[in-house]
C-alpha cells in the first residue's frame, strides 16, 4: 500500500493520470461514435446521452485508473498497459452498448403455405420449412388419399368442397386426426 501512496504523492502524478484518463476517454468517445453511426443499434437521444456521460466516468475510474496505477508501479509494462487500456475500453464499450441498445430480432410471422390436391382432399399446410416440388406434392396427395378409408369419402368430399355444414360435427372431428395420421405416414412432415 505504501508503494501506491508514493506514486500518488509524486508531483507529476496528477498530470500523468489526467493524460492517461484523457486517452481512455478519447478511445471511449471514438468507439461510442462508431457504434452510434455504424452499428445499426440506435440508443436514442436520452439513452445515448446517459450512456455517454456514465461511460466517460466509468472508463476513467474502472479502466484508466487501475491500469495507470499498475503502469506507475511497474514502468516496464507501460506499453502493455496502454494496449490493454485501449482493447478493454473498446471491448467493454461495444459489449455494453450492444447489450443495452440492440433490439432482439423480430420474429417473422410464419405465413403458412396451403396445398391443394387433385384428389378430393381438403386444403392443408405443411411445416414452416416445407417446399415440396409438384411431383412430391402429387405423390403425397395420392398417398394420403389411399390411406383414408372409403367410408370417409362423403366427409372428405364435403370438407374438400368447403361444405362442412353438410356433414355432422362428429364426423369432422373423427376425420381430422385420421387425415393428420395419413399425412404423417405419407411423409408430409418431412418435406
Amino acid at each position: 500500500m505504501s508503494d501506491l501512496d508514493e506514486i500518488v504523492k509524486k508531483p507529476s502524478y496528477d498530470a500523468a493520470a489526467s493524460d492517461a484518463s484523457k486517452s481512455t476517454i478519447f478511445v471511449f468517445i471514438a468507439t461510442f461514435s462508431y457504434l452510434v453511426f455504424f452499428s445499426g443499434a440506435s440508443p436514442g437521444f436520452l439513452g445515448g446521452a446517459a450512456f455517454f456521460v456514465v461511460g466517460i466516468f466509468a472508463v476513467s475510474l474502472a479502466i484508466s485508473m487501475p491500469l495507470f496505477l499498475l503502469q506507475s508501479k511497474f514502468p516496464k509494462v507501460a506499453i502493455l498497459t496502454s494496449i490493454i487500456d485501449i482493447v478493454v475500453t473498446i471491448f467493454l464499450t461495444r459489449a455494453i452498448y450492444l447489450w443495452l441498445f440492440s433490439q432482439p430480432a423480430v420474429a417473422v410471422e410464419f405465413e403458412p403455405r396451403s396445398f391443394l390436391c387433385t384428389e378430393p382432399l381438403p386444403e392443408f399446410t405443411l411445416s414452416e420449412t416445407s417446399n415440396p416440388t409438384d411431383a412430391q406434392l402429387d405423390q403425397l396427395c395420392s398417398c394420403i388419399y389411399a390411406e383414408l378409408e372409403a367410408s370417409e369419402s362423403e366427409t372428405l368430399k364435403a370438407i374438400a368442397e368447403r361444405r362442412e355444414s353438410d356433414v355432422s360435427q362428429a364426423d369432422i372431428q373423427r376425420f381430422i386426426p385420421k387425415f393428420g395420421a395419413a399425412l404423417e405416414r405419407c411423409g408430409g412432415n418431412e418435406m
